[in-house]
């Protein structure tokens, strides 16, 4: 029978995440499955990549990208996602645009005259 292989291999490409194919280089999150199985995340693309270049992630490891915040079901091993031949310049690379950290949360506004606290009475602290 001749269809055999082709359609396991449409099963098995129905079988693949739907972010399969897509370019990882957009990824805003990341999550990656822990050794019980737990979904941990979300993580930014500069956390995951210095994980990734410390050795903390097995090429085994299951990850997955979020694209718009969505949390994903489905998840591949780093290597299938990033391929051991071009991992290292590959794995976890945002492209422009995409931040590689958390920003950090804005602190309250400056009390008025902040800065200017040196109290020496010299000129720049006369309010004119």
């Amino acid at each position: 029978d001749d269809d055999g292989p082709a359609k396991k291999r449409r099963r098995d490409d129905d079988d693949d995440p739907k972010w399969r194919g897509k370019d990882m280089s957009r990824a805003t999150l990341w999550y990656y499955r822990d050794n019980d199985a737990k979904r941990q995340g979300p993580f930014y693309p500069g956390q995951m990549r210095h994980w990734f270049e410390g050795g903390y992630l097995k090429p085994t490891q299951p990850i997955a990208p979020s694209f718009k915040g969505e949390v994903p079901r489905d998840f591949l091993p780093l290597n299938d996602v990033f391929p051991a031949d071009d991992a290292q310049e590959t794995a976890f690379v945002a492209r422009p645009g995409v931040p590689l950290w958390p920003l950090r949360p804005a602190g309250p506004p400056a009390p008025a005259g902040a800065g200017d606290d040196d109290d020496d009475g010299d000129e720049d602290d006369v309010v004119r």
